[in-house]
């Protein structure tokens, strides 16, 4: 994925800083395609069924052995009323 050492540290960086929560929608698929980059580094096959299907978790990490992680990014959320206020 990287040509060099340099590389890795520049691709980990940005990675990191599109790992943010953000309040702003416009961020979530900026969060989420991070989501699925970060399960790539680490070892695991990576999707993003929602966006693929428009149905399904954000992000799926196949972890092997027929396991799978199941992400729901909540980038962009906010807090809403409890019910009753």
């Amino acid at each position: 994925m990287y040509a060099d050492r340099n590389e890795l540290l520049v691709g980990i960086d940005v990675l990191l800083d599109e790992l943010v929560y953000h309040p702003s929608q416009k961020r979530v698929p900026v969060f989420e395609r991070a989501l699925k980059r970060l399960g790539y580094h680490l070892g695991f096959e990576a999707q993003r069924p929602e966006r693929v299907t428009g149905n399904g978790p954000d992000v799926l990490w196949a972890i092997g052995e027929l396991k799978y992680l199941v992400l729901e990014a909540k980038s962009g959320a906010t807090k809403s009323a409890e019910p009753g206020n």
